[in-house]
């Protein structure tokens, strides 16, 4: 298990191959149980060092423990939705020819994205937990852009590995959507707070 969390870092191409070409499901199991765990941490040292976050919780006392140990699956599982729902819609927009034509290859294709999820995001998450100790912006960021590197490469090349699509497409489809997604969930939300400043 160590040495497979290890590969994502040192040879991140050859271990998401295999996931992808060998898909073991107790195998992601752990993988998935493993990030969250990484997540918890990362939450529970931020509500722990976060001023702000800390003055935000104090007031629900030993209670924000139960959100650590709540909030971090469900971020997990939801992001995990929407990664995946943002793939199969920059995919059908972007590379609509690469796609299986066999609706069960298609499916089953986006199961193994769903299955990847984890392998992709382990290293942002590990980059993460290294920067929150470091009291220092640049070094936050550098760990921050590291990490989030790490996932649209391992990203990528799932999906050239799974769709035949270039590297740009298989960074910037899902990219695309998300940022449409984000712009319009911006605009809902303006239109929500308008309406009831109104009111």
């Amino acid at each position: 298990m160590l040495s497979l969390l290890g590969g994502l870092l040192f040879r991140p191409r050859a271990v998401i191959e295999q996931v992808i070409s060998q898909p073991d499901r107790d195998q992601t199991s752990h993988v998935n149980s493993f990030v969250m765990v990484l997540i918890m941490i990362n939450f529970a040292f931020m509500m722990v060092s976060d001023e702000l976050l800390s003055k935000q919780v104090i007031a629900i006392g030993n209670f924000k423990w139960v959100l650590v140990l709540l909030l971090p699956p469900l971020f997990f599982f939801v992001q995990r939705f929407l990664q995946v729902l943002f793939i199969r819609i920059g995919m059908f927009l972007f590379a609509r020819k690469h796609l299986p034509a066999d609706r069960e290859e298609r499916r089953e294709s986006y199961k193994r994205v769903k299955m990847a999820y984890a392998y992709t995001v382990f290293p942002s998450f590990v980059f993460t937990l290294i920067s929150l100790p470091v009291q220092s912006a640049v070094m936050n960021f550098f760990f921050f852009t590291i990490g989030l590197a790490y996932t649209l490469f391992l990203t990528a090349h799932m999906l050239r590995k799974l769709f035949g699509v270039s590297s740009a497409v298989g960074i910037f489809a899902p990219l695309v959507v998300q940022f449409l997604f984000g712009i319009v969930i911006s605009l809902i939300l303006a239109v929500f707070l308008l309406a009831f400043s109104v009111v």
